[in-house]
């Protein structure tokens, strides 16, 4: 039997509430190998790759706003880039091998 790993994000906490983030997921379809090269460095400025063209982490709005404005200097026309907010609660189910994703830990001192 595979393992099966559950992630629970809970998107409407107060914790998360308090700082405006947001479950940040994109996935894109680039043809050109040189592009999808790029496309993969400016993800990983500021999201976690949990599949080969499949980015994801919690945002602020702030960063979310940054990387939206990125990837639209980015894409071409012939560039399928797609960027999904999720809001609430959320459960994803994985299977396989695959890294748990936390939370960024903003320490201030």
């Amino acid at each position: 039997m595979k393992d099966i790993m559950k992630e629970n994000y809970m998107f409407d906490t107060e914790n998360i509430t308090s700082v405006s983030k947001n479950m940040i997921v994109v996935c894109y379809d680039i043809s050109d190998n040189k592009r999808r090269n790029q496309m993969v460095k400016l993800l990983e400025r500021y999201l976690f790759r949990v599949q080969r063209s499949v980015f994801e982490a919690m945002l602020t709005k702030q960063k979310t706003k940054q990387l939206n404005q990125e990837l639209a200097r980015f894409a071409k026309d012939d560039d399928n880039i797609r960027i999904y907010k999720i809001n609430g609660s959320g459960d994803v189910t994985v299977y396989g091998n695959a890294q748990m994703l936390e939370d960024e830990e903003i320490i201030i001192i």
